[in-house]
């Protein structure tokens, strides 16, 4: 059965494209506006999340009560950058909201993969090993990371998982040296896969 649209498969929007959108029926787009009348186009955004609708042209979407979202603050070439992004699926169908679902739960231990992965190269960098408990924090998490991860990633999941075994065979024998070079594969590895599967 072929799910039913009621907009794009994906609303992916940056604040600085609201208008472009025409969430808040502007044209497209950038234009200059006081502080009073940027807060107030916000205000308008925020009272459509509120009330769970967003309207993208003649199409009205619903927003489910959790979505992916990014807010970040930033300054940069005597510049200061605001960036909101969030997204939601926008299929009916219940196999889509299970799968969105699915999506969330494995951000979520992706991004506490990186928090322990960070302080796993925090404790290599002062030349010591990390807790014990971290360790196995970061082991759990990894196979966590694999169970979850899409099918397609085989090859090179099961590369991560190997690296990982070897930080961890390097953590037991107390090898630094070696646990500093594992870290730093696991690292390379990391960021090539985000930039093949992002």
């Amino acid at each position: 059965m072929t799910a039913k649209r009621i907009c794009p498969m994906v609303t992916d929007i940056h604040i600085q494209e609201v208008v472009h959108q025409g969430l808040m029926g502007k044209q497209e787009g950038h234009e200059e506006m006081s502080r009073l009348e940027l807060a107030e186009e916000l205000e308008k955004l925020a009272e459509k999340l509120r009330h769970g609708k967003v309207r993208l042209g003649d199409r009205e979407c619903p927003v489910p009560e959790r979505l992916e979202a990014e807010i970040k603050l930033k300054e940069k070439k005597g510049y200061v950058g605001v960036k909101v992004r969030f997204r939601f699926p926008t299929f009916a169908e219940e196999k889509a909201a299970e799968e969105w679902r699915r999506r969330l739960s494995f951000g979520g231990v992706k991004k506490k993969l990186g928090e322990v992965f960070g302080d796993l190269l925090r404790s290599a960098s002062l030349a010591a090993f990390p807790e014990e408990s971290r360790m196995q924090e970061y082991l759990e998490l990894s196979r966590e990371f694999a169970e979850q991860a899409d099918p397609a990633w085989g090859a090179e999941v099961q590369e991560y998982l190997d690296h990982a075994g070897n930080l961890h065979r390097a953590f037991q024998n107390r090898q630094l040296e070696m646990f500093r070079h594992e870290l730093r594969d696991l690292q390379n590895r990391m960021n090539a896969c985000h930039r093949k599967f992002k």
